[in-house]
């Protein structure tokens, strides 16, 4: 018998990605007439904190490489920000833009990608 924990901590961002991927499957059906679709992608992988890695093994990053492609298919323009540059201004930024090209009627997915424990 696994304990849910260690279920988390070794499948823990395939499960995401699977969940992930059942909801965009549910999802993206409806929103096929969007005028134009956006998506922002945030995955972080490593986390430093005063120049030490915190964490190892999360996959944050990977997560979104493979999820981009699924989006881009289904015809979303696809920002992504991954460990160095999800900043908080690269963040503010990004979401800028896509709020700059929004208009009535478009369809914005945000995804973000991280450790739970």
């Amino acid at each position: 018998m696994y304990d849910a924990m260690d279920v988390l901590s070794r499948y823990g961002s395939k499960i995401a990605l699977l969940a992930l991927w059942l909801v965009l499957g549910i999802t993206l059906p409806a929103v096929c007439n969007a005028q134009q679709k956006h998506a922002l992608m945030i995955g972080i992988s490593n986390y430093y904190t005063n120049g030490y890695k915190v964490w190892d093994n999360i996959h944050g990053a990977e997560d979104i490489a493979l999820l981009t492609p699924v989006l881009k298919e289904k015809g979303f323009a696809v920002q992504s920000l991954t460990n160095e540059d999800a900043t908080y201004e690269g963040i503010v930024h990004a979401l800028a833009n896509i709020i700059g090209s929004c208009k009535q009627g478009d369809v914005v997915y945000l995804c973000r990608i991280h450790a739970a424990s």
